[in-house]
């Protein structure tokens, strides 16, 4: 291609650029907050308010030191005030439970034209972190293009492509914006320019067109001169599982904790479009999960009136840890509930889950081992009652007396010895200020001291093979009371908990692969690999498919959508519009390769503690101690996620998707006049500022071909 921009009055095909996932801007068009309207929802924050509030913040920090003395009323409104602003953007930005319509009061569109694709978060200082097709505008806009043949069919990447139409008429719009630039520019056909997920909505409205009652195959060779696709999923790309799992938090993680990613991603009706429908042949797997039981533990309220009898405070705080094997739980710090003065309870809601063995740990297994700890916040608990009581003598009220008494006794203690004396205050005091501060550090983050706490018992104990439920009894002795005292009787607390153990068999939940396919394992596939825990050998891993995690998960919400809108859409946004050769004469393919690319993952179960208060958890996480059994092709696994990379025997993809994905698009060569341009290291966003691609791109609209 040349190297040479061409001049203004050049050969120029009009461009129609598609954009991907994340990359419209999104503005608030109607909302409770008046305030807002008109504003950009996605993503400039600081103009709806933001200032600070993300984790690590100050403000972070003071709430977490309520009740300290160097706690901040002033920063305590401030974090209320930025608290409410970062829960209404979520409320705006995220879908409701059905993954298809926005919340009560709120209506959210993407921002039209160039605007809507150039800057997620336009201005000086943000351009060079937020660009999408920025650098691809001004790259066209210098080899000559202006408004007149340079525009973007901008649409809401939150929503699966029936609802797109069915709310937004946004294909049908992309037609009538079609057939206006190509009239604008002399009867020229478009080149339609697509990224990422803005080439499954290119695909998509290419055979909407083609099926159109004022469309067919005549209306695309009128009005379509070639379909470009760059950094492609055609196949669909393995990380928008585990994005489905872990919740998209999109860039913002230091904006949104981890309940606020999953509300966020898991409400994007969007997500399946981009999730393998089925591997290839000489795919790997997608979804690799540890055979594993659950240990479910309910714990009714706990009287500690005995176990706090010689508090001199209020009852403090506490918070219940279970501690299985290594894996330990802490629930929330809860106050007590105190009656007629004297009985004192704590409730600890929830039921706590842990991950076991596939089958039921020997008593002699410490991985069995289940064990209750009380705890209060900070380091310095159960303080009041490790002092002892103070003596006369050592009474402040009496100190002049002993002073005077010691002087008496040795008068030359306080001149001879007076160094070594005032060293020894300025140590004891150091001392104590250091841990008046570790205790304020501790409280901060949320640690804790042991209260009290019990013996650990044997799970295989209470539950067998045959019996899965077992109710237990056990004592939670005093910390400074464990060992048995003939002069003081023994503080402790008596707790009753529920046992309920899962096998691995009933874990796993009815599976809809007919109806709900993702990331299937084809038939006959050529691909063999197995992964293994890097110590415990008697660990086992099963090769599955999303449909199983996401079942596994409880996301039937998601299974039926993909049901719904995804399989039963005769567009087939998976299919006929994803891995079918596209109804156009000419395909330009263009990706980076021989990035590290995500292929699959290892997932295990996740410690947690499962409420009735409708929050959002994740049940499984990735598993960092699976291995590969042997390494063949150039893959890795790190961190319980399984890589291509170039070192193997083909080509891995570009960061994003992998290659086996994007590279689909030659199987359509026999159905249209195909390019495919591979740049080696390009990353999948970053080819969007690449020079290289810049080149291409011009070259091709700007030549009669």
């Amino acid at each position: 291609y040349c190297s040479t921009m061409p001049s203004d009055n050049a050969f120029r095909y009009p461009v129609l650029i598609i954009p991907g996932f994340m990359s419209s801007g999104m503005e608030i068009k109607e909302s409770d907050t008046k305030s807002w309207v008109g504003k950009r929802v996605w993503i400039n924050l600081n103009s709806l308010g933001f200032q600070s509030l993300h984790r690590g913040s100050a403000l972070d920090i003071n709430e977490s030191l309520r009740g300290e003395s160097s706690f901040s009323e002033e920063k305590h409104r401030e974090y209320e005030r930025q608290f409410k602003c970062k829960s209404k953007w979520l409320h705006h930005m995220s879908l409701s439970n059905d993954m298809l319509t926005e919340r009560p009061n709120v209506k959210v569109r993407p921002i039209s034209g160039l605007n809507g694709v150039d800057y997620l978060t336009p201005g000086a200082l943000t351009n060079h972190l937020s660009y999408v097709f920025g650098p691809v505008i001004r790259a066209l806009q210098e080899a000559g293009y202006t408004d007149n043949d340079l525009e973007a069919a901008t649409y809401d990447w939150r929503l699966p492509p029936s609802e797109l139409e069915k709310r937004d008429q946004y294909f049908t719009n992309t037609m009538r914006q079609v057939e206006e630039m190509r009239k604008r520019n002399n009867n020229t056909p478009i080149v339609l320019l697509c990224h990422s997920l803005g080439c499954k909505t290119g695909h998509y409205f290419l055979n909407f067109a083609k099926d159109h009652p004022e469309g067919g195959e005549n209306w695309i060779k009128k009005h379509i001169h070639a379909y470009m696709p760059v950094g492609a999923p055609h196949l669909g790309a393995p990380k928008a599982v585990r994005a489905t799992i872990d919740g998209d938090k999109m860039g913002l993680d230091a904006f949104l904790n981890d309940e606020e990613g999953l509300i966020l991603g898991r409400s994007l009706g969007s997500g399946p479009w981009l999730a393998p429908r089925e591997l290839p042949r000489k795919a790997p797997p997608v979804v690799f999960i540890r055979k594993e039981g659950v240990l479910e533990i309910t714990v009714p309220p706990i009287d500690c009136s005995d176990l706090l009898r010689e508090r001199k405070d209020s009852p403090p705080k506490l918070r219940l840890a279970i501690i299985f094997g290594k894996d330990v739980l802490t629930s929330d710090f809860t106050s007590a509930k105190v009656s007629r003065g004297k009985f004192i309870s704590y409730e600890f809601p929830g039921t706590f889950q842990f991950p076991t063995t596939a089958d039921i740990p020997t008593r002699q297994s410490k991985e069995g081992m289940i064990q209750f700890v009380l705890q209060e916040p900070g380091l310095k608990g159960a303080k009041n009652e490790a002092q002892e009581e103070k003596t006369l003598y050592e009474s402040p009220v009496c100190c002049p007396l002993r002073c005077a008494v010691e002087i008496l006794l040795c008068p030359f203690k306080y001149v001879l010895c007076l160094p070594c004396t005032l060293t020894g205050c300025i140590v004891r005091k150091s001392y104590e200020l250091t841990v008046d501060a570790a205790h304020l550090t501790a409280a901060a983050v949320g640690a804790g001291t042991n209260v009290a706490r019990s013996a650990p018992f044997s799970m295989a104990s209470a539950i067998t093979s045959k019996h899965r439920d077992a109710k237990v009894k056990s004592t939670l002795h005093h910390v400074l009371d464990e060992e048995p005292s003939i002069f003081k009787s023994q503080r402790k607390a008596h707790i009753s908990a529920r046992l309920h153990w899962l096998p691995p068999m009933d874990v796993v939940r009815p599976v809809m692969r007919q109806t709900s396919p993702v990331a299937l394992l084809p038939k006959g596939s050529a691909y063999t690999m197995s992964v293994r825990h890097h110590k415990k050998k008697h660990v086992t891993y099963d090769i599955t498919d999303g449909c199983e995690l996401l079942s596994n998960e409880g996301m039937g919400t998601t299974l039926a959508l993909i049901g719904d809108r995804y399989e039963k859409d005769e567009m087939g946004p998976r299919t006929r519009s994803a891995a079918d050769a596209p109804p156009v004469d000419r395909v330009v393919a263009i990706f980076g390769v021989n990035r590290p690319t995500e292929l699959g993952a290892v997932y295990r179960r996740r410690c947690i503690i499962v409420k009735d208060d409708h929050r959002v958890q994740k049940l499984h996480t990735l598993d960092s101690s699976a291995r590969l059994v042997s390494n063949k092709g150039g893959l890795s696994l790190k961190g319980g996620i399984l890589l291509e990379t170039e070192k193997g025997a083909g080509k891995s993809g570009d960061g994003t998707v992998p290659y086996w994905s994007m590279n689909h698009c030659r199987s359509w060569k026999d159905s249209c006049n195909l390019k495919v341009f591979e740049l080696q290291g390009a990353d999948h966003r970053e080819i969007l500022a690449d020079p290289k691609f810049h080149q291409i791109i011009i070259a091709y609209v700007t030549s009669k071909s």
